[in-house]
């Protein structure tokens, strides 16, 4: 499986691509919602593609990051939630300019 290994802070975070039905659906929503400044329809879309992100819970566990309450209990910081938004981006969508993220 084609994955991308985020580590941030004390946590590593497993990004793997988004099955092609679902990355095409977020490409094309991602790209409006970044063109409109539409912050709602970025979230609707970073959620999605977290649904693809496991978080390592160090105890041979790899968890889902599914849900907000459960991306808040792993992502402390904004910085480190842009850090895996524009790794997940960038791993779905290689071809998405680096401003669009």
């Amino acid at each position: 499986m084609d994955t991308k290994v985020i580590t941030l802070g004390d946590k590593r975070f497993i990004v793997k691509k988004a099955p092609a039905t679902v990355a095409y659906e977020v490409a094309l929503r991602y790209r409006k919602a970044v063109k409109n400044t539409d912050v709602d329809e970025m979230k609707k879309c970073l959620y999605t593609l977290c649904k693809y992100v496991d978080v390592d819970l160090g105890d041979g566990r790899l968890v889902a990051l599914d849900n907000p309450d459960f991306i808040d209990q792993h992502i402390t910081c904004a910085n480190d939630l842009i850090t895996l938004q524009e790794a997940t981006v960038e791993h779905n969508f290689g071809f998405f300019e680096k401003d669009a993220v």
